[in-house]
Formats: C-alpha cells, sequence, structure tokens
C-alpha cells in the first residue's frame, strides 16, 4: 500500500486510513516480536496509524460477511465531491411508519412489526433527499486493501 502511493509520488502528510472498529481495534492489539503493542496509537474509535489519522467506517464491512471489511488510505484532497446542492422534501400525511432506530421488515417470520398511521395520529411524515458523489482526482487518491479478516 505504501510501496505504491510513494511511487505514485502522493501525498502522505495529507492522507488519511479508513477501516471498520473492528479492524481497528484488531490492530491495536497485536503485538511486535518483543511483546510490546506493534500499534499504540490506534484502537475502535480511532487514533494513528504509523503516524495517520484513523478514520473509523462501518460502510467498510463486506456485505454478507460481517468478519471481513477493508483498509483504505485515501487523500481527501483528492477526492472531489460533485453536489448540486438541490434537496428534495416530500410530505406524507396518508402513509404508515415505522418509529424506530433500528426498522425490520419480519415479513413470513410470523413477528408483529409495529407500524404508525399518519392518518389516524394527524401526523406528517417528512422525507429529504439529496444527490451527491465523489470521484477519485488521480488513481493514487485512494488505496484499498479489500476481504481483510480479523
Amino acid at each position: 500500500m505504501f510501496a505504491y502511493l510513494a511511487a505514485a509520488d502522493a501525498q502522505l502528510d495529507t492522507a488519511m486510513f479508513a477501516m471498520t472498529a473492528t479492524t481497528a481495534a484488531y490492530l491495536g492489539t497485536l503485538r511486535g516480536s518483543g511483546g510490546a503493542l506493534a500499534y499504540p496509537n490506534i484502537n475502535a474509535r480511532g487514533g494513528t496509524l504509523v503516524g495517520i489519522p484513523v478514520f473509523i467506517s462501518a460502510a467498510l464491512r463486506a456485505s454478507g460477511s460481517p468478519g471481513e471489511g477493508a483498509i483504505v488510505l485515501f487523500d481527501p484532497a483528492q477526492v472531489l465531491l460533485g453536489d448540486g446542492g438541490q434537496i428534495r422534501l416530500a410530505a406524507g400525511t396518508d402513509t404508515s411508519i415505522q418509529m424506530l432506530d433500528n426498522p425490520t421488515n419480519d415479513s413470513g417470520t410470523g413477528t408483529a412489526t409495529s407500524m404508525v398511521s399518519m392518518f389516524q395520529t394527524n401526523s406528517v411524515a417528512m422525507r429529504a433527499e439529496r444527490w451527491a458523489g465523489w470521484k477519485r482526482a488521480s488513481d493514487t487518491a485512494v488505496v484499498v486493501l479489500d476481504n481483510v479478516q480479523y
């Protein structure tokens, strides 16, 4: 990973790592040959790895495999954001929603799911949509170690 970036003249002084909390916690427990922690400045909440800041993200978990993830080394200054700045708002009074922060779709399992009717409770549900996209400014802006297992 570092050899690729160094060969491509990437800027490590502005680079960041991104990984799951599980990956970071595992790296923080690794020991060197003398028994001391190999990476003492990293933990499940982030820290630094070889002097580079670590950003924790659950979005790096491979789909379908909770034990797999990715370690990403990227230069935020080389990641371009495309955002038209438009937001679309919609209101609904004749819909039903789950009033949970961990909604489920238990169709066919026999488990009842509690739904709240906006009409019956004289409530309004709001939906906000915003579109954005990201792109690498160069081929060396992002390097990914994929299918990392811990």
